[in-house]
C-alpha cells in the first residue's frame, strides 16, 4: 500500500491530467469526516466512546476499541486530506495507545508502554496539512528526549529527538503549519518552554521560549494563522502579560510581550481564523487576578486587550473556550464565572466583541470547557464538563473535616469545611525508626528513603530526598529550610507519626520529576511560618494545618482541624492525591448567534480538574474535488 504522502501527490497529478477520475484505494482531497467527540466513562474507562455530528444532531454513543487500562488523557485529530482520524489515549498504566478510524476503528496499537506519568499530557498527535501524514510525539520514562513516529508507512519505527531539554517533558503539543508539511512542537518541562519545528522529515529549529513558565494551569498554546506561518503564546511568572513568538516558515522571531494582563497569565487559548483569506488569531488569557482578557493578532501586531471577566471560575483550570466558526465570519468565547452555573459568552464579528450573554445553565460548576469550529459554516461546538451534585476530597484545594478552612489568597479548586460525607482517609500506619537525625546551620544532607526518629535542623537546611517513603516521629527546623525532592522514579511520601512538623521563615519544598509529594502528619500539627513555596500536598489527620503568609502551594491542603493559609495561592494539579467525584459531559451547539442544541453525553466521567480524557475534533471542511480512488487515464479517455 502506498504511503499517504505518495498517494496524495499521485492523486493530485492524475487529477490534473484527467477529470474522468475513477476510483482506487488512495487518499482523498478534502475530508467529509464528521465532527467527533471522544471521551471515557467512569463505568468503563478503558474503552473510549464517541459521538459524531450527523446533521442535525449528534449520534448516539458508540464504543471505540479498548485501550487496556483507564484513559486519563485523550486527543482526537482529523486528517485534512482523507476520511481518517487518529485517537491517542494515555492510560493509567502510563501506556500510550493509538487507533485510527476511516469507515471503522482499526486495531489499537501501543506506541509506548511507559510515558513516565499519566498525570500530565506528555504526548500529542498532528497531521501534516499538505501531505496528510500523521506524526505522534511523546515522552518515555524519565528521558529528557522526545520520541516520535511519522506514519509515512503504516507501522513506522520509533525515532528519538534528543534536543537537550533541561528536564523531562511534562507537556507536549503539536500544531500543523497551514499549507505545508511543517508542524510546530511545544515542550514544557519544569519552568521552561521549548519550541521546535518538524519539516516533514525531522525536527529542527529548536528555541528556548521561556525559562519562567507557570507551573500550573494551561499557560501555552500555538496556532497557524496562514500558509507557512505559526504563532506561539505563553505565560511567564516574570511578567503580567502573555509572551509570544512567530514562525515564518524558516525562522523564529524574537520574543515579545502581548497586551498586558492584570496578573501572571496561567491560561492561554488561541483561535486562528480558518477562512482562506484570514491571517488573524484571537487569544484569550486567564490571569492570577481571575481576569479573562481577549485580544486579536492581525498577522503582524496585537490589538488592545478587552477584559471580559474579572471573576473567572479558576485561573488554573481550562474553563474558557474560544473558536471561530468554519467560515471565519464569527468567533465565540465562552467561560465559567465563579459562583455561577450558567455559561457566559461573547461573540466576535471581525471588528468588535458583543456584550456578555448568559447562556445554558449547567446546574453545577463547570470544570473544563473546549470549543472547536463547526459542525456547520456558522457554528461552534462546545464540550463542557461540570460537577455532579456530590463532592469528594479530590474536588478540594483546601478542606477541613471538623474545623474551618480559610484560604486568604486564591485557590484553583473548592475550599470548604465540614461537608457531610467528605472525610479524610485512614492515616498511614508506618512506624518511625530509632535514630534521630540532627543538622546544624546551613547543612546540606542527602537522605535515602527509610524510617528514622526525630528530625531537627538549625537555619539554612538543604535536604535532598528521592522517590519513596520517609518516616519520622516529628520535625523541627529553623529559618530557610528547603527540601529538594526528586520524584523522577515515582511519588514521595513523608510521614510524621507522633508530633508536629514545625518550620520558621521561608520553608520550601521543591520537586523535579513528574511524581507527587505528600506530607502526612498523623498525630500533630503542620505549623510553618512564611512559607514561600510548597510543591506538595499536606494531610493532617489529627490536628491543624498552617502555612503562614504568602505561600504558593502546588498541591492540596487537608486537615481534621483548621486549614489556614496566607495571601498566596493554592494550585491544585493533575497529580492531586485523591480521586475527585465523577462529573458530567455536555455538548452544546452555537448557531445563528445563540447557544442551543444541548446533548448530555454522560453523567459519569472522571472529574479530574486538570486532566482531560475527552477531546473534541472539528470538521476540516470539504472541497469541490475529491479523489477517493484512481486509475491512470489516457488522453482519449
Amino acid at each position: 500500500m502506498c504511503s499517504p504522502r505518495t498517494a496524495f501527490r499521485t492523486c493530485l497529478a492524475i487529477a490534473s491530467i484527467s477529470l474522468a477520475v475513477t476510483p482506487c484505494t488512495a487518499a482523498t482531497l478534502g475530508t467529509t469526516t464528521p465532527g467527533t467527540f471522544v471521551y471515557a466513562e467512569a463505568s468503563s474507562p478503558s474503552t473510549p466512546v464517541y459521538r459524531q455530528f450527523v446533521d442535525p444532531s449528534w449520534t448516539s454513543q458508540a464504543p471505540a476499541n479498548s485501550v487496556s487500562s483507564a484513559a486519563e488523557w485523550q486527543v482526537v485529530r482529523n486528517c485534512p486530506t482523507r476520511d481518517e482520524m487518529a485517537l491517542l489515549s494515555l492510560c493509567s498504566d502510563k501506556g500510550l495507545r493509538l487507533q485510527l478510524r476511516d469507515t471503522g476503528w482499526g486495531s489499537t496499537s501501543t506506541l509506548a508502554t511507559d510515558c513516565g506519568t499519566s498525570n500530565t499530557r506528555t504526548f500529542d498527535a498532528a497531521y501534516e496539512a499538505a501531505s496528510g501524514e500523521l506524526l505522534v510525539a511523546y515522552r518515555k520514562t524519565t528521558s529528557t528526549s522526545i520520541f516520535y513516529r511519522s506514519f509515512a508507512t503504516p507501522s513506522p519505527s520509533e525515532q528519538t529527538y534528543a534536543a537537550g531539554f533541561n528536564d523531562e517533558p511534562r507537556w507536549v503539543g503539536l500544531t500543523p503549519v497551514s499549507g505545508s508539511d511543517q508542524i510546530v512542537l511545544l515542550v514544557a518541562t519544569d519552568t521552561r518552554l521549548y519550541g521546535a519545528v518538524w519539516n516533514g522529515t525531522s525536527f529542527g529549529s529548536l528555541t528556548t521560549l521561556e525559562t519562567s513558565l507557570p507551573q500550573g494551569g494551561f499557560p501555552r498554546a500555538a496556532a497557524s494563522p496562514g500558509a507557512g506561518s505559526a504563532i506561539v503564546a505563553w505565560g511567564s511568572t516574570a511578567v503580567t502579560s502573555a509572551r509570544y513568538a512567530t514562525w515564518n516558515g524558516t525562522t523564529w522571531s524574537s520574543i515579545a510581550d502581548a497586551p498586558a494582563a492584570s496578573g501572571v497569565v496561567y491560561g492561554v487559548v488561541l483561535a486562528p481564523n480558518p477562512s482562506s483569506s484570514g491571517s488573524d488569531v484571537l487569544m484569550a488569557c486567564v490571569d492570577a487576578a481571575n481576569d479573562i482578557s481577549v485580544s486579536r493578532w492581525s498577522g503582524s501586531a496585537w490589538g488592545s486587550a478587552t477584559v471580559v471577566e474579572t471573576n473567572a471560575g479558576s485561573f488554573t483550570q481550562q474553563r474558557v473556550g474560544l473558536a471561530y466558526c468554519p467560515s471565519g465570519a464569527t468567533a465565540l468565547l465562552a467561560w465559567h464565572r465563579a459562583g455561577q452555573t450558567a455559561l457566559r459568552s461573547r461573540t466576535w464579528d471581525g471588528t468588535t466583541w458583543s456584550s456578555t450573554a448568559t447562556g445554558t445553565d449547567m446546574g453545577n460548576e463547570t470544570t473544563a470547557l473546549l470549543a472547536e469550529a463547526g459542525p456547520a459554516a456558522g457554528e461552534v461546538s462546545l464540550a463542557v464538563r461540570y460537577r455532579n451534585a456530590g463532592t469528594t476530597l479530590g474536588d478540594y484545594s483546601a478542606y477541613a473535616q471538623t474545623g474551618t478552612a480559610t484560604v486568604n489568597g486564591t485557590a484553583s479548586g473548592l475550599v470548604d469545611d465540614q461537608v457531610t460525607g467528605v472525610v479524610l482517609p485512614p492515616a498511614p500506619t508506618n512506624a518511625a525508626g530509632a535514630t534521630d537525625v540532627t543538622y546544624g546551620n546551613n547543612a546540606t544532607a542527602t537522605l535515602a528513603p527509610g524510617a528514622r526518629k526525630k528530625l531537627t535542623a538549625s537555619n539554612g537546611l538543604t535536604m535532598n530526598l528521592t522517590s519513596g517513603t520517609y518516616v519520622f516521629t516529628d520535625a523541627t527546623m529553623g529559618n530557610g529550610a528547603t527540601w529538594n525532592v526528586d520524584t523522577s522514579l515515582g511519588d514521595t511520601s513523608i510521614i510524621l507519626t507522633n508530633g508536629n512538623l514545625t518550620a520558621n521563615n521561608s520553608f520550601r519544598i521543591t520537586t523535579t520529576g513528574s511524581g507527587q509529594v505528600i506530607v502526612h502528619v498523623v498525630n500533630g500539627n503542620f505549623d510553618v511560618r512564611n512559607t514561600t513555596s510548597l510543591r506538595a500536598s499536606v494531610v493532617v489527620y489529627n490536628g491543624n494545618l498552617l502555612t503562614g503568609s504568602s505561600p504558593t502551594v502546588h498541591g492540596t491542603l487537608l486537615a481534621s482541624g483548621n486549614v489556614t493559609t496566607g495571601s498566596g495561592a493554592v494550585l491544585t494539579h493533575a497529580d492531586q492525591p485523591f480521586t475527585p467525584s465523577n462529573a458530567r459531559l455536555m455538548l452544546l451547539r452555537f448557531s445563528a448567534g445563540s447557544m442551543g442544541g444541548a446533548t448530555l453525553c454522560s453523567s459519569s466521567v472522571a472529574g479530574w480538574a486538570n486532566r482531560s480524557n475527552f477531546s473534541l475534533m472539528p470538521v476540516s471542511g470539504d472541497t469541490s474535488v475529491r479523489v477517493t480512488r484512481w486509475r491512470e487515464s489516457t488522453s482519449d479517455e
